[in-house]
């Protein structure tokens, strides 16, 4: 201290001088002047640069939500299932493999049939890859596609391989006076008809062939193999055991006639039986193949000058119209080779082929051949006209010419009929007919073939659509009105019965009209006594150029399940529940302004009551509330709107009355009653003003709390719904789709299409978090504390 005195001591003199001693001093005017209270709370508001943008991002979504349902191209209103669960599909972005609009597809079965085949050897893919059933490979990326086998154990068709497992059920019990159990499966030698039978015929030496895989072997277990005859008796005779196995291997059975002692053809269905003492017991079937000798028809010479063939009935050549069943669902088609040694080549000369069923009376015509050489002729190819079911017939050749020289040498015709070979194995075995109580009859060891690939959905929704019904008025005014100048008719040569239009048109091809028959007429109501007439088209489209556009369109959020754009719907939807927010955050701030300003400035009794009335409404469960409104008025807008408000306007009651007991014994409050001011001006003009930048707050942030009740209870299913549209007050029209709406409709897909939450969610959670923070710039912006000067 003694330290800190001297120094001052040392200060020298001349360093204490007066400053400004000559000059007159005077009160200086301040040059800052004052500034209205709202132009201060925008200089506040403005100061916050984080929360001005977040006030841009706000009104920019607003502004969508407003513009967007109006002026959007792409449908938001009604279904088109033909573009429904498109991914999101972006300009210069998919060029990266982002929001491209395709879609990875894996587990879809393979069509077997196409491995090596020559349709996938046009595509360019190697002989072991095969094609997804029932999909384009127009719209794959093939150098995506891939193939893989998982086991398998169903009884469907795509399953192939493996064994079929017979065996006794572990439950199995004897029957009474019997020692031993029995299983039994019956074949059912067509999956697609149960009542076709084999046959088996002597000429062509029919050959049984059993494969057994594994088998349970001990000197009480059997599996026998059986067949009856069954012809034109209607009593036939009992099945015959024609083979008894007792271990696994391959069995052929080639003397079937002596076994059953018959020599005639016959039909049957093959039984097949396992027999045991032990619950163990089991069998595993690879195969059970029937197999014939080829048929070949005789030498047929039609000499030359043989006046009788020319022009007349030709030369027939029939088969036993019990052997020739024509089946258009088998596998193996029936397939007829002529072999033509010579024939005359001038005089129009041609060798029919003709055929009729067992119900016709006279043959109808098939194919010509003219000229010599082999000539291998499906049926399946030529045989539309007699319809889809199995029939028996017979097939002759006809010669005819212009001229009485001609002539045809026919050395041989050759019959091959689906009935030539039966193997049912892996799939066809398992369909076999299970008969007994304590049988089990299983696949196992099977495989089933799938693929995986990249698939363009946009290419697939906008390429060609086939419609089969599609109406007479909507054909016409595509063709006639709309698009009449590029919808030139052609003939089709691969379609007799349809025709084609011009590049352009939307309509590609018409593979048929309605028959005559099916179509629908009416009574007129506009012209009395006279028919309308409804009919349709079968037809193949240019959906791209029927939706109208140009080019292939990008749906920015995707498409939803109903073929909705699902960015334009999102801000509709934006839209709907930002118009109930406001509307119900409206009624709740009136309501909570009005009762909070009563209860705070009275106080005393009144206060108190209104206190207790409004502490009971808001401890009403919300659920309780909810399940009121619901049971008495339904899910819809108005119980919405209701469970919204019901104590929605507490809050903003509880902020008003408080600061109505902060500034209601203020000074200038009490000079106002003094000078005979009335409630009503001071609670309005002298108090309300003052609290209001709280108020304001409180009421701001209730907007954004709102918006999410309403969407949660959408999303629940008890707010508004697709298909529902009312008026606010009768003036503003509002759909049935908010943010609530979408997000409950995507959340079933969650996983496979996430998209249809995402983007609705992204754009709920951006609205949630710039209304806060716009309400918490409000807070600032009119807070009277931080009220000042420029």
């Amino acid at each position: 201290m003694a330290n800190q005195d001297k120094r001052y001591q040392d200060i020298p003199k001349e360093k204490f001088e007066m400053v400004q001693r000559d000059e007159k001093i005077y009160d200086k005017r301040f040059e800052t002047k004052p500034i209205g209270y709202f132009k201060d709370a925008m200089i506040r508001f403005a100061k916050n640069k984080t929360n001005v943008i977040a006030t841009i991002i706000l009104f920019t979504l607003i502004a969508f939500a407003v513009s967007v349902p109006i002026l959007t191209t792409k449908n938001i209103d009604s279904q088109e299932i033909n573009v429904r669960h498109l991914p999101p599909r972006w300009p210069l972005v998919e060029r990266i493999g982002i929001f491209d609009g395709l879609t990875t597809r894996t587990d879809r079965v393979v069509d077997r049939s196409t491995i090596g085949s020559d349709r996938t050897a046009a595509l360019g893919l190697p002989d072991h890859l095969g094609l997804p059933a029932g999909v384009n490979p127009d719209y794959i990326l093939l150098d995506t596609l891939t193939n893989y086998s998982e086991a398998c154990f169903d009884r469907r068709e795509s399953c192939f391989g493996g064994v079929n497992v017979l065996s006794i059920s572990n439950t199995a019990e004897p029957e009474e006076g019997e020692d031993t159990m029995m299983a039994v499966i019956r074949s059912r030698s067509f999956v697609f008809d149960d009542s076709t039978m084999l046959i088996f015929n002597p000429d062509t030496n029919p050959v049984l062939t059993i494969n057994i895989d594994d088998m349970y072997t001990d000197d009480d277990t059997e599996l026998r193999i059986l067949l009856r005859v069954e012809d034109d008796d209607p009593d036939p005779a009992p099945y015959q055991v024609i083979k008894t196995i007792t271990e696994a291997g391959e069995y052929v059975i080639d003397d079937l006639f002596d076994i059953l002692d018959h020599d005639e053809l016959f039909s049957s269905r093959i039984r097949v039986e396992l027999e045991s003492k032990s619950t163990d017991a089991y069998a595993d079937l690879r195969a059970i193949n029937l197999t014939h000798d080829n048929l070949v028809g005789e030498t047929i010479s039609l000499l030359e000058g043989e006046e009788q063939v020319i022009g007349g009935d030709g030369y027939e050549f029939t088969y036993d119209p019990l052997l020739n069943t024509y089946d258009p669902t088998t596998a193996i088609p029936p397939v007829v080779t002529v072999v033509v040694d010579s024939m005359d080549v001038t005089s129009n000369t041609e060798l029919r082929l003709m055929m009729k069923t067992e119900d016709d009376d006279e043959y109808q015509y098939i194919r010509s051949i003219i000229d010599s050489g082999t000539h291998h002729i499906n049926l399946n190819e030529y045989t539309n006209a007699f319809g889809s079911d199995a029939f028996d017939y017979s097939l002759k050749l006809m010669l005819v010419a212009d001229d009485s020289d001609a002539y045809a040498d026919v050395s041989s015709i050759t019959f091959n009929h689906h009935n030539m070979a039966i193997e049912n194995d892996g799939y066809l075995l398992s369909r076999f007919q299970q008969l007994g109580p304590h049988t089990t009859f299983l696949r196992s060891g099977a495989e089933r073939l799938y693929s995986s690939y990249r698939f363009d959905l946009y290419a697939s929704a906008f390429g060609e659509w086939e419609r089969r019904a599609f109406s007479a008025q909507e054909f016409y005014r595509i063709t006639e009105d709309a698009y009449a100048d590029v919808c030139e008719r052609m003939e089709d040569p691969a379609n007799p019965d349809g025709w084609q239009y011009s590049e352009g048109c939307p309509v590609i091809r018409v593979v048929a009209e309605t028959p005559e028959e099916d179509i629908v007429r009416v009574p007129s109501r506009e012209n009395p006594g006279e028919f309308d007439e409804f009919y349709y088209y079968h037809v193949i489209l240019d959906y791209m150029i029927y939706m109208e556009y140009d080019e292939m369109p990008y749906f920015i959020f995707g498409t939803d399940g109903s073929g909705r754009d699902l960015f334009g719907l999102t801000w509709l939807g934006l839209r709907t529940s930002l118009l109930i927010g406001l509307v119900a955050s409206g009624i709740n701030i009136t309501i909570g302004i009005i009762y909070g300003s009563i209860s705070g400035y009275y106080g005393g009794k009144v206060d108190i009551l209104m206190e207790r009335f409004s502490e009971v409404v808001g401890r009403i469960p919300w659920l309780v509330t909810l399940s009121i409104f619901i049971a008495l008025f339904g899910p819809g807008a108005f119980s919405l709107i209701m469970i919204l408000i019901i104590s929605g306007w507490i809050g903003v009651a509880s902020v008003t009355r408080t600061q109505f007991y902060r500034y209601k014994g203020r000074e200038y409050v009490l000079a106002s009653r003094t000078l005979g001011a009335k409630d009503s001006r001071l609670i309005f003009r002298h108090i309300l003003p003052n609290g209001i930048g709280t108020i304001i707050t409180a009421s701001v942030l209730m907007i954004p709390q709102v918006i999410f009740t309403e969407s949660s209870l959408s999303y629940l299913g008890f707010g508004i719904g697709h298909g529902q549209s009312f008026r606010l007050f009768g003036l503003i029209e509002l759909s049935g789709v908010s943010i609530g709406v979408l997000l409950s409709d995507g959340r079933t897909e969650m996983l496979s299409r996430p998209y249809l939450t995402l983007f609705p969610a992204i754009i709920i959670s951006i609205l949630m978090i710039t209304f806060n923070m716009f309400g918490n710039a409000l807070r600032d912006a009119f807070n009277p504390s931080l009220r000042g000067s420029q």
